[in-house]
């Protein structure tokens, strides 16, 4: 991973030096994947603030709002699974943001992400805050993240005793 981060330094180092270059764009593309590689790398060996950093910097060269936004909720997750959940919020809540001001009101799967994080902290106010929009808002988008969403729901009404609309909602998310 360390490696990674060596040659992706390298890949922006011949940017800097000709940013007129034909090939800055397939440097930068270079870049970011080697960066997320080596993020993935960090998470999948539970090294949640290593692959933060690689996860962080990829968002930095990403190429809009909804890459950054999956970027910085695989931080999330891999700090989460690292036990760094404070940070993890943080970045989550970051993703979260950059969903919606790129359109989408419900904050796409890192809002469900951070639901269930939130969830499994008590807070469950939070996490049925955070899923409200999934329950009024109909996209027409990715049928697994609604129903990721309407499990998300169910299991936070659960939790919270309003069984009447846990059953409902799980058996569509089914």
């Amino acid at each position: 991973a360390e490696i990674a981060e060596v040659l992706a330094s390298h890949y922006l180092e011949a940017i800097r030096a000709d940013p007129d270059a034909d090939d800055v764009a397939e440097l930068l593309t270079a870049a970011r994947e080697t960066l997320i590689a080596a993020g993935r790398a960090a998470s999948s060996l539970a090294l949640g603030p290593e692959a933060d950093r690689y996860f962080q910097q990829a968002a930095e060269l990403a190429e809009g709002d909804r890459e950054r936004a999956e970027l910085l909720e695989h931080a999330g997750t891999a700090l989460i699974r690292s036990g760094d959940v404070e940070t993890a919020e943080l970045r989550l809540r970051h993703a979260v943001s950059l969903v919606q001001q790129a359109g989408d009101p419900t904050g796409g799967s890192a809002a469900i992400t951070l639901a269930s994080t939130v969830r499994l902290l008590g807070r469950l106010d939070d996490a049925a805050e955070l899923l409200e929009p999934f329950r009024s808002f109909d996209a027409p988008g990715d049928p697994s993240l609604h129903a990721r969403a309407l499990a998300a729901i169910a299991t936070v009404d659960t939790f919270a005793g309003r069984l009447e609309t846990a059953g409902p909602h799980r058996t569509e998310a089914r």
